[in-house]
């Protein structure tokens, strides 16, 4: 290699390691939403748009070489979600015209597509350096500790952070409770194997302690579903998984033991609880015995899920339209499950959108990225029945472009592996 070669090669390692850090610094960590609202930073697209930017800049730094460490298929179901989505507008526009989302439509159709250009960024800052990807995976661990951290503080603290969660569940930096359930859950699957043996029950420990505080229905099942895969795989070591166990059980237990000591209309009364207690209470109530106790969260869930559902099957085939899913109460609730928001806009299609992506970045991954793919595909596959949110929201789509981007390496090195033997 040449001296100038070696040089272009190192810049462009520092160049993507900058831009990989920074990325999830701003947008997994979601501090860019959080300081537009305090406003102490400019509008998250600013961001966006100079790490777009800065995505083509490798594209010419690498005379469009890295294209080959995005996966084809990814490729393939963008410009397939693009037509269907784009195919739904047009279908608003000549026969939902008169329909009072026609221009809400407009904006979702935007929204996707700087999702999907966002997604495909995300890969190429990602893709081509394996060392690349565990400094990532790193940053991510940093990112989880921090999230606890502020779970921990708002609790202590429930004005924290300026008052902008009202739900009375710890949530921090990502506005709303579940918004950091989810995170949490994917900072660990991604971030667990690059730690060394002995620290990974820990972290998973710190991991549900921080869920736990947001009360989090589909985070702490997502939290048992992943460990259960990591134990099964290896990545926690089986001899560890009696301390598991054990320490998982005593969590659980002094936790329900301090709640149920703890009376929070007294606390409320008295001054120390400074925010509207009603839905911790729920859910609560809801632990302890989901059949008999319903919350107000889960009322207008079932609400707007029967809603849905009569929507689709007025229109089983080409659905609703796009952005018909957005104000199903008048209250600006759409679906909370991501399967039913698609079947509802786009028709029966619509159900194979979310599972196809899955699939795209994780099929025929190699070694622990195998493994690592099959915790984040049980994971987001569950999460879309709590969110209609995941091919939106920033801190998802990061995860999305470094598991597509770990894909592709680990198939590289498996295939250079197999031609060395």
């Amino acid at each position: 290699m040449s001296k100038d070669s070696h040089q272009k090669t190192k810049f462009l390692l520092y160049y993507q390691s900058a831009l990989a850090i920074g990325s999830v610094a701003l947008f997994f960590t979601f501090i860019d939403v959080y300081f537009y609202d305090i406003r102490k930073l400019p509008p998250p697209v600013v961001f966006v748009s100079l790490f777009m930017a800065a995505g083509f800049l490798l594209l010419i730094f690498t005379r469009l070489a890295i294209l080959n460490y995005i996966p084809s298929e990814l490729i393939v179901w963008c410009g397939g979600y693009l037509a269907i989505s784009l195919f739904s507008f047009i279908l608003v526009l000549c026969f939902y015209s008169e329909y009072p989302f026609a221009k809400e439509s407009f904006q979702e159709v935007r929204t996707r597509i700087l999702s999907e250009l966002f997604l495909l960024i995300m890969c190429l800052i990602f893709s081509r350096y394996p060392k690349i990807q565990n400094l990532t995976r790193a940053a991510i661990c940093v990112a989880v500790l921090l999230a606890v951290f502020n779970n921990i503080r708002e609790v202590s603290d429930p004005l924290a952070f300026q008052g902008l969660n009202i739900t009375g569940r710890a949530a921090g930096y990502y506005i709303n409770p579940n918004r950091t359930g989810c995170a949490l859950i994917l900072g660990m699957i991604f971030g667990m194997g690059i730690l060394p043996k002995q620290f990974r029950i820990p972290f998973a420990l710190l991991v549900i302690f921080g869920t736990f505080l947001t009360f989090s229905r589909g985070a702490i099942l997502g939290w048992f579903i992943v460990m259960a895969i990591f134990i099964q795989s290896g990545v926690i070591p089986r001899k560890q998984v009696l301390f598991w166990v054990v320490a998982t059980t005593t969590i659980i237990l002094v936790c329900g033991q301090v709640l149920s000591n703890i009376d929070l209309n007294e606390l409320q009364r008295s001054g120390l609880i400074k925010v509207d207690i009603k839905n911790i209470t729920g859910r609560l109530e809801w632990f302890q015995n989901p059949v008999a106790n319903r919350e107000d969260s889960g009322d207008s869930r079932l609400e707007v899920v029967i809603t849905a559902w009569n929507m689709f099957v007025e229109h089983p085939i080409l659905g609703n339209g796009i952005a018909s899913t957005q104000n199903l109460n008048n209250w600006g609730i759409s679906t909370h499950n991501m399967y039913l928001l698609f079947v509802t806009e786009h028709g029966i299609l619509g159900l194979f959108i979310l599972p196809l992506l899955v699939y795209v970045v994780t099929g025929k991954s190699r070694g622990e990225t195998k493994h690592i793919g099959l915790a984040f595909s049980s994971f987001i596959l569950l999460w879309g029945l709590f969110s209609h949110n995941i091919i939106e929201e920033r801190y998802i789509l990061i995860i999305f472009s470094l598991m597509a981007a770990m894909n592709v390496t680990s198939r590289l090195e498996h295939t250079s592996k197999q031609g060395d033997r």
